[in-house]
């Protein structure tokens, strides 16, 4: 019976229409991420990795024109997966695709790769009215990115109602203000809660969903309340877990402040580098629930029975 029953799911897994996540744009087999966020090459990188995808290859010149045409929409410059980071002048896809060289050669902008100091090994492209080109930069500048990956992979959150997948969690952003408390309940309501950070993956994905979702602050899961065994600005995280010195970086200018004893609450503000500041557990901001990966949809709740 179990093996009737997993011949079954597989069998309407691979009839299903794949969608790509809220958010990606679909072309053929894959869906592609044009961000708002800005990052280096390697930081780039690594956020695609979290989002099960890479930094965008070009296969065929029938995808070249697919991407051509959003860099036309979005009229700026994207860093893509192409790089000769391990030998100069070898250039590869990050993701393994196979380089096509002929169509390579023809999407290189005039005098391009020149390696220029010898200091450029990252390659994105040049924004061109008309259509854009290529170009090696420094891999150490900052600029949006395009992130690939193919439409058929499964699924661990709930896509369709706005859940991201990074690093074996589900994120979600909430643009509608609320309390620290009420967005709290909120989190909980949909089997989650308020977002814990645990590493600098989770802050590029906090700093990438602000500029996405153009809200410029964020309530986190990091207060002084003294439920979650904290003391007066001691914070600690809503799963009782201390505040990691390592992210001490964070804080913005004379942050954190004593903004109302034993009731402040960390919130991400985005017009400030997304530096993290305190403030009153009252006010309303919007926010980020977390949730295990495979949790159940909107109005959906799980039984072990």
């Amino acid at each position: 019976m179990k093996f009737l029953l997993a011949v079954l799911l597989i069998s309407a897994a691979s009839a299903q229409d794949f969608k790509c996540p809220k958010g990606w744009v679909g072309y053929g087999r894959f869906c592609y991420y044009f961000s708002d966020a800005v990052w280096n090459w390697n930081d780039a990188n690594a956020v695609c990795r979290g989002r099960q995808g890479n930094l965008a290859s070009v296969a065929n010149a029938d995808e070249w024109a697919f991407i051509d045409s959003q860099l036309n929409i979005k009229r700026r410059e994207y860093w893509f997966g192409l790089n000769d980071k391990a030998k100069e002048g070898t250039f590869v896809w990050s993701d393994r695709t196979k380089v096509n060289q002929t169509l390579l050669n023809t999407l290189w902008s005039n005098g391009q790769p020149d390696d220029y100091k010898k200091s450029e090994d990252c390659v994105h492209n040049w924004y061109r009215t008309g259509g854009s080109k290529l170009n090696d930069g420094n891999c150490n500048a900052n600029m949006p990115y395009i992130c690939k990956r193919k439409n058929n992979l499964v699924e661990f959150c709930d896509i369709e109602d706005g859940w991201h997948f990074l690093n074996n969690m589900c994120y979600k952003l909430f643009s509608d203000p609320k309390t620290w408390d009420g967005a709290r309940q909120d989190c909980q309501d949909q089997d989650g809660d308020l977002m814990v950070v645990q590493n600098t993956n989770e802050i590029k994905f906090i700093s990438d969903s602000i500029s996405c979702g153009l809200h410029d602050n964020i309530w986190l899961g990091l207060s002084d309340r003294k439920e979650f065994q904290a003391q007066p600005m001691t914070f600690k995280w809503v799963n009782k877990a201390g505040f990691n010195n390592a992210f001490r970086g964070q804080w913005d200018t004379n942050q954190p402040s004593n903004v109302s004893l034993g009731n402040n609450c960390v919130f991400v503000l985005g017009t400030s580098n997304y530096k993290w500041r305190t403030d009153a557990c009252g006010v309303e901001r919007s926010y980020i629930c977390e949730r295990p990966r495979g949790s159940c949809p909107k109005g959906w709740r799980s039984w072990n029975g």
